[in-house]
Order: C-alpha cells, then sequence, then structure tokens
C-alpha cells in the first residue's frame, strides 16, 4: 500500500492455502505474494512486476528473511534466477514449452521453519564445496535453458553443502 500511495486505509486480507505454516515449503512467499497482486489490483494496479516482486519480498522479510528465492518465482512464475539484491536484479529462464516438467510436492509432518532450517546450515565451506556447488548452480540453469530434465535432476540432486548426498564422492 505503501508503495501505491495509499495512507488512509486500513485493510483486512483474507487468505486460504494448502501449505502448513513452518512447512519449509515457501508458503509464507505464496502468502506474500498473494497479497502483493490483491493489494495491487484493489487499488488500480499500478504496480509492474518488479515492484510486485520488491513488495512481496519486503513483506516475506519479516516472516523468514530477505530472501527472494520464493517470492520472485511466486509472482514472476516460472524459474527465476536471482542475480542481485542490491538492487534486486531477477532473471526468468524461460524453460522449453514443449517439455513436459512436473513437481511433485511432499508436505512434512514437522515444522520446518526458513530461519530455523538455516540455522543448521555450515557457518563455513571448503573450496572443494563452492566449487562443486558453483559448476552445479551453472548446470541447473543450463539444464532450464535447454530443457534438458536430466541435466536439471542432476544438478538438483548433486548438493554439497546444504544436502549433501553421503554416497556420493565429487
Amino acid at each position: 500500500m505503501e508503495m501505491l500511495g495509499v495512507k488512509s486505509v486500513g485493510l483486512s486480507l483474507c487468505l486460504e492455502k494448502g501449505l502448513p505454516l513452518g512447512s519449509g515449503l515457501g508458503s509464507s512467499a505464496a502468502s506474500a505474494a498473494a497479497a502483493a497482486i490483491a493489494v495491487n489490483e484493489l487499488f488500480g494496479g499500478k504496480l509492474d512486476v518488479s515492484d510486485l516482486v520488491v513488495a512481496g519480498l519486503v513483506s516475506e522479510a519479516t516472516v523468514s528473511g530477505y530472501h527472494a528465492d520464493n517470492i520472485a518465482p511466486a509472482i514472476m512464475g516460472g524459474f527465476v534466477l536471482i542475480q542481485n539484491y542490491n538492487p534486486l536484479n531477477t532473471m526468468r529462464l524461460p524453460f522449453p514449452s514443449e517439455k513436459d516438467l512436473f513437481f511433485v510436492l511432499v508436505s512434512p509432518e514437522f515444522e520446518a521453519p526458513t530461519e530455523k532450517m538455516r540455522a543448521v546450515l555450515p557457518a563455513e565451506i571448503t573450496m572443494k564445496e563452492h566449487i562443486w556447488n558453483s559448476s552445479q548452480a551453472g548446470a541447473l540453469v543450463a539444464g532450464i535453458l535447454q530443457g534438458d530434465l536430466e541435466a536439471l535432476g542432476l544438478a538438483i540432486s548433486s548438493d554439497m553443502i546444504v544436502e549433501p548426498n553421503q554416497n556420493k564422492e565429487a
């Protein structure tokens, strides 16, 4: 509302969603995206997509930190690369439409809030881990742009830092 210049209106939104709170599945970003889009439409739809991402990002920051990894794709759709935060620079990565890509959502039976989950990540990583994960990030982007489902799946499942596969050696 602040970005729209609306100052003298009270507003209450009610959102129903099928994702549990604290699921680690981006549910707070989905809520922030829905609110940003709804408020924008209620007051004339003046904000463009990048402004909506910023509005959602600011809202999301109060719940789970200032990160656009979920809010940007929730608003922009598809795969989105976050290149920079100051200033925010996002890039939508086109995926070939003739390829069939399906996502399976698994809802955990326990709470996994982003802040708590990020707190268990290592404070430092080795150069080997950094190089490996950087190459997998590049392979992920290449897999998306080329529509290579095998490369995409391999890159997603080859993390050495956040979800390391103990049975695999880089």
